[in-house]
C-alpha cells in the first residue's frame, strides 16, 4: 500500500519549500538531538601535544651582569699583573746578582792599589834587547825608550804590568818553557808575582823559573830553569836591578829595593 509513495516526493496537500522538508530552518534545529545519558558532561582530558607542552621550570642559576663581568676581568688582569711583576722581579734579581759577581771579578782584575812605580824598560845585556808588548805577547826587540809598548811598571804585590796595555806580566804555568804573556791583573794571581835574585835574575815568586829571553825565532819571552845571561835583566840605561824600582821591599833570599811610587789616577 505504500509502494507508490516515494520518500522523496511530497504527499498530497503538502508542499515543500525551497529549503526542503524542514523549510528554511535546518532539521537539526527543529529536532534537537537528545543528550546521551552515557556520555560525561565534562569534556575529556587529553594530553597536550608536544608543540603546546609547557616549558620545564627553569632552575635558578647565577646570571652575570656587566658589573660582575668587569669585576671578573679586573681580577684576571690583577692576577696577570702580579705574576708579571714576580717574573720581572726574579729576572731583575738574577741580573743584579750577575752584575754584582761581574763587579767583584772586575775588582779582582784591577790592582788592589792605585799606586805604581816609575816606568822603565826591561833590558837584557847579553842580547842588547828590551822586552816589548805585541798584543798579549812579550818579545825581545831593539830598545826604544819612547815606545809605550816597552815601558813597564811595578804594582803593589810585586806585579809587573805594561803601561800601554795596562795588563800584568803572567806566566802560563809553573813549568819550564812556559810562555810569559800579558793578562788582566788579578789580586789572587800567583802566576803574576815576581821576585828578584842576585845579578838581575827575575823569577816567578817562590820558584826557580826565570824570566828568559827565549831562544826561538820569535824571541818570545818564557820561563826557563837556567840562570845565566839570558835570564838576567836590568833597568835600561842603568845597571839597576828591576826590583830597585818596586813599591815594596822584602828581606830574605832575594833583595828588593824600595822604589818611588805614585798614583795611577
Amino acid at each position: 500500500m505504500y509502494g507508490n509513495i516515494e520518500s522523496g516526493q511530497p504527499r498530497q496537500g503538502q508542499e515543500w519549500g525551497t529549503g526542503g522538508p524542514c523549510g528554511d530552518k535546518a532539521c537539526s534545529d527543529l529536532n534537537p538531538m537528545e543528550e546521551n545519558p552515557y556520555e560525561p558532561l565534562d569534556p575529556p582530558i587529553t594530553a597536550p601535544s608536544p608543540k603546546h607542552a609547557p616549558d620545564p621550570p627553569v632552575s635558578p642559576t647565577w646570571q652575570s651582569c656587566p658589573q660582575d663581568r668587569l669585576l671578573l676581568v679586573g681580577a684576571v688582569a690583577l692576577g696577570v699583573s702580579v705574576l708579571l711583576n714576580v717574573f720581572l722581579l726574579s729576572l731583575g734579581t738574577s741580573k743584579i746578582a750577575a752584575l754584582t759577581a761581574a763587579l767583584e771579578d772586575a775588582e779582582k782584575l784591577q790592582p788592589n792599589s792605585n799606586m805604581a812605580s816609575r816606568s822603565f824598560l826591561l833590558y837584557n845585556r847579553a842580547h842588547n834587547m828590551c822586552v816589548e808588548a805585541r798584543g798579549q805577547q812579550l818579545s825581545a826587540a831593539p830598545c826604544l825608550p819612547e815606545a809605550a809598548a816597552q815601558r813597564f811598571q811595578w804594582l803593589p804585590g810585586m806585579r809587573l804590568w805594561n803601561a800601554e796595555r795596562r795588563r800584568c806580566v803572567t806566566a802560563a804555568a809553573e813549568l819550564n818553557l812556559s810562555v810569559v804573556t800579558l793578562q788582566p791583573c788579578r789580586e789572587d794571581g800567583r802566576l803574576q808575582r815576581w821576585e828578584c835574585g842576585e845579578g838581575g835574575l827575575l823569577a816567578l815568586a817562590g820558584r826557580r823559573l826565570y824570566f828568559n829571553y827565549g831562544n826561538n825565532v820569535q824571541q818570545t819571552v818564557m820561563l826557563y830553569v837556567g840562570d845565566r845571561e839570558w835570564s838576567r835583566w836590568v833597568v835600561h840605561g842603568s845597571d839597576e836591578e828591576l826590583c830597585t824600582r818596586s813599591c815594596q821591599s822584602r828581606l830574605g833570599g832575594f833583595a828588593w829595593g824600595l822604589g818611588v811610587c805614585f798614583s795611577l789616577s
